[in-house]
């Protein structure tokens, strides 16, 4: 047993020395393992210090690795932290591998390297044994030359295990950003070809330029055989990469697909890239590794945005084709959508592509298709140019557009161009015609341009533009001319009538964006007005900014001086001196009075300051004796998209020395009032302050005082305030009244002006209203309603109608619907004076519609060459969407109707309008008179009553004579009042007594009715009639008047018989109720009462 005992203890020690022995010797027997396994490897190792145990933990400083093909591996500091079992294990674990600063620096390729020997290639297989690092930590690492990345960093989970490479929660961050991805790789070595099982790679890179989630997939074999490591392996294999989303710079990508096929010495690719900016792009080919190589690409609907070029979308197809690094042949098709089908072919070379000196040429290129062609050849370098473009009646549509020219424009060119030269001095040379050109609102019907051009970039040469029929907006030119030799310009443009521009420029400073332009000439000529320079100025563009220096123009006859900046992206700055500046010429209008004085200054704040004396609008009745203005305009004044503000310090105008004031302030936004604080204080400013009321209501006169806030913003206005109005003068369009000495008070509140109480006189009658109306937009009327009451009001609807009326009117309108009118008038009195045969016009009625209730039970005469009848009224007159119906009647009270030079007295008559759409009434009329005694065939003489008829309607009126009894044809009865006897009379009388008989009968009818009608007008009477009378009885006077609005009054007299005198007063109680009283002509008295029933 002690025996065992020592035999342990001796074996212990024994171990125990080796350990310690070991642990002491482990630098030296790391540097003999090490050396023997680089030399089995045909490998060299170096470091400088090793550290730690071998069995646990090994740190080795400043490694270097060197393969036999030149590849090289370092390391500043290589630690590793294991379990003692991987120095006997075959499955090798290692807790933590850190690697600080490592690089791994690859050989040029040079000659062809010897064949790789090593006896382990003839190994079936060199993968005994499995490896796991649970962490692995790079810092600062190296690839050089192939990945200029500068330093990057790793950490991540590797497995190596028999040839298959895993590795986990891979971190890869570089100073374009961090990589986060995972890696599959199953790779076996087999009689010296290298064979890819199967390969899995998920990425997900946020780098600075670059951003995707994507995926590589392959398997396949690689030889090495005949090359080394960096010469062009034996391939055969396929490797597909996709990406679901990519994101390069601004620019975002869909999914995205790279596949490649290795077979032998080729490569073949497809590829496909999805864009809603770039379009589908696809791209196939093939490169053999004899260095030829074809390709092929294809944009659709590529979007030219990107190069300066908005809103166009271009299809194009490439192909490439050629055999190492000299030369390159291409031809490509392609066709832009806005070119209205047009394509365009180039077909060329590339010389040296893959050097600094490569060229460009162009054997053959053409742009066309449908209408026209461009051809162009030449060669592009690097920093040289020489083209030649011949354009054959090319249209250029409508929508081409380019960034930083012209936003959208077309034409249709003719013409040569040659440029040579390098870019810094392009010589050009050519002629263009331009054949209706249009672009940012400028039009130009035909336009040559020549040039010999030395120098591009400095404008050195001589060119001459020529155009006719220019327009830019409203502005019209006839003619253009622009000459420039060197560094001398001249400008024209002429119109025959009104515009015309003439300029003389000198170029003196050119550096491209930079230039400096004296003009000594300019003068604008509009209508009978003009703009002209009283010196020279300057035109300076420096950097971002225009500055014109020395401005003195002479305007209409005023005078404008100063100096004005324009930077890019800020408020423009300077000063504009306003001397004498006249009104009536900045406004075209000569009954205009008045001159402007004052300055504008352009800096962070926008002040203007403005007077004006005798400042007269005759037109919008503003006669203004002195104003004052004193505006400042806050934030970006030039910039719609940016908020600004206006506020007014004082804006005044003194009339007939009164003083009225304004201030406040507005705000902006987007171009638009955002919202509004303003006070004002009216003094007789004039009616002009009423003006968003001239289609309903038109203030013509008066004084206007008060005072008015005004807040809110334009969708929503607010005011408080009120306002009167005294001495004025108002006229109704609607119902063609002028109101004179009219007066009210305007209460203001919200969006909301009151009229509280409005009264006038029209002639002798009032008018008195109120209502209100709705203001939307601040001055666009959203709603009206206004109730206006008519006392004896005159109104004449159109020539010929005349009334005065008592009632209530209806105003409304609404933006959406028509003026509408509607109430319930009585006539007082009327006139209607429309000859029969004859339509009345209803007038167009503009923009009016009107619901109208109109009585009157007598004072309405109708009178013409025909009739004077005294009539009265109950009517219904509505129009609604340009239609018009009338309902009703017109019933005569008394009245005579004239025929044949013969005064008729009206027994009864009606007008009616039974629905009617035109004033075209029907007429029912009938009027009698008595004859003398006459004969008629055998019959002894009698009297007759003859019985006039008129019917038909106002335009086509027919008559009828009758006679009571009726012995009378229509021939005796026209015979009679023609000639005042009978045909059997006639026969029994001497021409000499047939003579006096008509000839008196003629006078007297002619006094009758011609002279009794200015008697009448002369005396103030209603009615006036003279009757001839038969021979048994005297001539009769009949007469008649108004002695009041409800009391008329009728006396008759037969001339010569006093006491046969008749007399007749009627007294109207109601519209439907008389009480009359009358003595006849025999001494009888009778009394009636009537009354009036409609059903």
């Amino acid at each position: 047993m002690r025996r065992i005992k020592r035999i342990l203890f001796l074996l212990f020690s024994g171990f125990f020395i080796l350990i310690i022995a070991l642990f002491l010797c482990r630098r030296a027997i790391f540097r003999w393992v090490i050396g023997k396994l680089a030399h089995r490897a045909g490998i060299e190792v170096q470091f400088s210090n090793i550290k730690g145990n071998i069995f646990t933990n090994l740190t080795v400083s400043d490694l270097r690795v060197s393969f036999p093909n030149g590849l090289l591996f370092t390391a500043q500091l290589l630690s590793a932290r294991y379990p003692p079992s991987l120095l006997w294990r075959k499955e090798k674990e290692i807790y933590l591998l850190s690697l600080e600063e490592p690089g791994l620096f690859f050989p040029p390729s040079k000659g062809t390297p010897p064949e790789i020997t090593s006896p382990q290639i003839s190994r079936s297989r060199v993968f005994p044994f499995s490896l796991k690092i649970h962490k692995t930590l790079i810092q600062k690492g190296t690839l050089f030359p192939f990945f200029r990345l500068g330093f990057f960093d790793f950490a991540g989970e590797v497995i190596f295990d028999s040839g298959r490479l895993v590795i986990r929660q891979g971190k890869l961050t570089t100073r374009q950003g961090e990589v986060n991805f995972y890696l599959d790789y199953d790779l076996q070595w087999q009689k010296g070809e290298f064979a890819v099982a199967s390969l899995s790679f998920l990425i997900n890179e946020e780098l600075k330029n670059w951003a995707g989630k994507g995926y590589l997939t392959g398997k396949g074999t690689f030889s090495l055989r005949e090359r080394e490591l960096l010469g062009i392996p034996k391939i055969n294999g396929v490797l597909t990469i996709s990406f679901e989303s990519l994101r390069f710079k601004e620019y975002t990508f869909g999914p995205c697909s790279l596949a490649l096929s290795f077979q032998e010495r080729a490569l073949s690719y497809r590829a496909k890239i999805l864009s809603s900016r770039f379009g589908a792009i696809r791209s196939e080919g093939s490169l053999f590794s004899d260095t030829t190589y074809n390709l092929y690409f294809s944009f659709l609907d590529f979007d030219l945005g990107n190069f300066g070029v908005p809103g166009q979308k271009l299809s194009l197809e490439l192909a490439i084709r050629g055999k190492g690094r000299r030369e390159v042949g291409f031809a490509t098709s392609g066709q832009i959508a806005d070119l209205n089908g047009k394509s365009f072919q180039v077909a060329g070379r590339i010389e040296n592509p893959l050097e600094r000196g490569k060229k460009i040429i162009i054997k053959e290129g053409k742009i066309g298709g449908g209408e026209g062609n461009i051809f162009f050849t030449g060669e592009i370098g690097k920093r040289e140019i020489a083209l030649s473009l011949r354009a054959e009646n090319f249209q250029l549509p409508k929508g081409i557009r380019m960034k930083g020219f012209l936003k959208e424009f077309s034409t249709k060119i003719d013409g040569s161009v040659i440029m040579k030269g390098n870019f810094d001095s392009l010589a050009l040379k050519g002629s263009v015609w331009l054949t209706s050109f249009s672009g940012v609102g400028l039009k130009v019907n035909s336009c040559s341009l020549a040039f010999d051009l030395s120098h591009l970039q400095k404008l050195a040469g001589v060119g001459r533009a020529k155009g006719k029929g220019i327009s830019w907006g409203k502005i019209a030119f006839d003619s253009l001319s622009f000459f420039w030799r060197e560094k001398e310009m001249n400008l024209s443009l002429f119109k025959e009538k009104g515009i015309a521009l003439l300029a003389n420029l000198i170029l003196e400073r050119f550096s491209p964006p930079n230039f400096s332009l004296l003009v000594n000439k300019f003068f604008l000529r509009f209508g009978a007005d003009s703009i002209f320079n009283l010196r020279d100025f300057l035109i300076d563009r420096m950097g971002d900014s225009l500055f014109l220096r020395g401005l003195e123009f002479n305007l209409a006859g005023g005078k404008l001086k100063g100096d004005l900046g324009f930077p890019r992206g800020k408020n423009p700055f300077g000063r504009l001196l306003i001397t004498d500046l006249p009104i009536n010429k900045l406004i075209k209008d000569d009954e205009v009075r008045g001159t402007i004085q004052g300055a504008l200054t352009l800096d962070t704040v926008l002040t203007l300051s403005l007077t004006a004396e005798e400042f007269v609008f005759p037109k919008e009745k503003i006669d203004i004796k002195e104003f004052k203005s004193e505006i400042e305009w806050h934030g970006a004044i030039f910039y719609p998209g940016k908020p600004s503000e206006l506020v007014i310090e004082e804006l005044s105008f003194t009339r007939q020395g009164k003083r009225s004031c304004l201030s406040g302030y507005l705000t902006f936004s987007d171009g638009k009032i955002e919202n509004w604080d303003i006070s004002a204080t009216l003094n007789n400013p004039g009616p002009w302050v009423f003006f968003f009321l001239r289609k309903t209501l038109s203030l013509e006169e008066g004084e206007v005082s008060g005072k008015v806030h005004l807040q809110g913003n334009n969708r929503q206005p607010i005011f408080t305030g009120r306002v009167r109005v005294n001495k004025g003068k108002l006229f109704l369009p609607a119902l063609g009244v002028t109101i004179n000495d009219f007066a009210a008070e305007l209460s203001l509140s919200q969006n909301e002006i009151i009229l509280l109480e409005g009264r006038g006189m029209v002639d002798k009658g009032e008018v008195r209203g109120n209502g209100f109306l709705a203001l939307k937009d601040l001055t666009k009327i959203d709603t009206l309603h206004y109730e206006v009451e008519l006392d004896a009001v005159p109104i004449s609807f159109q020539p010929g109608v005349f009334g005065i009326f008592a009632g209530k009117v209806l105003i409304d309108w609404t933006p959406s619907l028509p003026l509408y009118l509607s109430g319930h008038l009585l006539v007082n009195e009327g006139l209607i004076n429309v000859p029969f045969g004859r339509k009345v016009s209803r007038g167009t009625g503009g923009e009016v519609d009107f619901d109208f209730k109109i009585e009157g039970s007598r004072g309405i005469w109708f009178r013409n060459q025909n009739a004077d009848l005294e009539l009265g009224i109950d009517l219904r007159a509505k129009k609604e969407k340009k239609e018009m119906i009338l309902t009703g009647e017109f019933v005569t009270k008394r009245g005579q109707l004239y025929y044949l030079d013969r005064t008729l007295q009206i027994k009864e008559g009606r007008i009616i309008f039974d629905n009617i759409s035109e004033i075209d009434p029907k007429l029912s009329f009938r009027a009698e008179l008595e004859t003398k005694p006459i004969k008629v065939g055998d019959n002894p003489s009698q009297r007759f009553q003859i019985i006039f008829l008129l019917e038909g309607t106002l335009s086509q009126p027919e008559f009828k004579l009758l006679s009571e009894p009726p012995l009378l044809s229509e021939n005796d009865i026209i015979t009679y009042l023609t000639l005042n006897v009978s045909p059997a009379d006639l026969k029994s009388i001497s021409e000499r007594e047939f003579f006096y008989s008509v000839l008196s009968e003629r006078i007297l009818s002619y006094f009758e009715r011609s002279a009794a009608k200015k008697i009448r007008t002369y005396l103030s009477l209603d009615y006036l009639s003279f009757d001839q009378g038969l021979p048994e009885r005297g001539a009769k006077i009949t007469v008649g008047k108004y002695l009041a609005r409800n009391f008329y009054l009728t006396y008759s007299a037969l001339i010569g018989e006093k006491e046969r005198d008749e007399y007749k007063a009627e007294y109207y109680l109601t519209q439907k109720h008389l009480i009359s009283a009358e003595k006849t002509g025999d001494g009888k008295y009778i009394v009636k009462y009537q009354f009036r029933v409609r059903y």
